[in-house]
């Protein structure tokens, strides 16, 4: 139960460059937004009844976030994802063990700073590369699954 804790301690620590990065806010505003985030009632509650997929998703959701915005600012070339990549496949293959119907719910907001970024640039290039970024940790995680379900399926029947 003690695990639950330290889940929800690493999910308080993304919290800041979110707010940091991402939206912008200043040093005193993001430190407030940490604050209520780490205060919350909805959390409190998740972890007090002991929901720790929950909590796990949230922290590999923010994960995600930073990450994908993180590489959407700095990358301009495909090969330039290529550091990316690792930790992306990653994170993604843990919210696919967790909670693999959230991850739609986690790609509509980048989808959409996407297509509101490629406006902005009048360049459909950044959403393009994204999209090939993101195909590739898909077939990297379906190749990973893929292979862990060959195993099981050949552990299981060589004990039959």
């Amino acid at each position: 139960m003690r695990e639950i804790h330290i889940f929800f301690l690493f999910s308080v620590f993304l919290v800041y460059p979110l707010a940091r990065d991402f939206f912008c806010y200043n040093y005193y505003t993001a430190v407030g937004i940490t604050a209520l985030y780490g205060l919350s009632p909805m959390m409190y509650y998740t972890i007090y009844n002991g929901f720790q997929g929950q909590v796990i998703a949230i922290g590999l959701a923010l994960s995600i976030f930073l990450l994908h915005l993180h590489a959407i600012n700095n990358c301009k070339t495909f090969s330039d994802y290529y550091l990316y990549i690792p930790l992306a496949v990653l994170f993604n293959w843990g919210i696919s063990l967790t909670y693999p119907h959230m991850l739609p719910f986690i790609y509509a907001p980048l989808v959409a700073y996407l297509i509101v970024l490629s406006f902005y640039v009048r360049s459909y290039h950044v959403l393009l590369i994204w999209m090939l970024f993101v195909i590739t940790i898909d077939t990297h995680i379906f190749l990973i699954l893929k292979s862990a379900i060959e195993k099981t399926h050949d552990m299981h029947y060589a004990n039959l």
